[in-house]
């Protein structure tokens, strides 16, 4: 298996969204962090978040769940979320602790 494809299996093992610490854990340099995004192989969702480019989508879901572990989804998103409506929210609404770091959560993420 060439290297992209060791590299494929890290990201899998994520559900396609590795944080940078991730992948270091996972015995990758990130310096090929650099290399699969110049080669239009990841995406770089944030600062330290990238995003496996698959043949399929990645749902907002999933990268909003990565992003946000600490945090729940409430209101509109989450009846999207169980079915109970088919629009894509425009904006995903998250109820996190009083303590939560706010830049955090204030930055906008490029999810798409």
């Amino acid at each position: 298996m060439d290297k992209y494809g060791n590299y494929k299996k890290v990201f899998d093992k994520y559900n396609g969204v590795i944080t940078t610490a991730e992948f270091k854990e996972a015995g990758c340099h990130h310096k090929y962090l650099k290399e699969l995004m110049d080669k239009g192989i990841i995406r770089k969702i944030k600062r330290g978040y990238y995003e496996w480019q698959y043949d399929e989508f990645i749902s907002d879901t999933t990268i909003i769940t990565r992003l946000f572990p600490d945090a729940v989804i409430y209101l509109l998103s989450a009846l999207y979320i169980y079915g109970y409506t088919d629009r894509t929210p425009i904006e995903w609404h998250l109820a996190v602790s009083r303590g939560s770091s706010r830049p955090r959560f204030e930055k906008e993420c490029k999810v798409t």
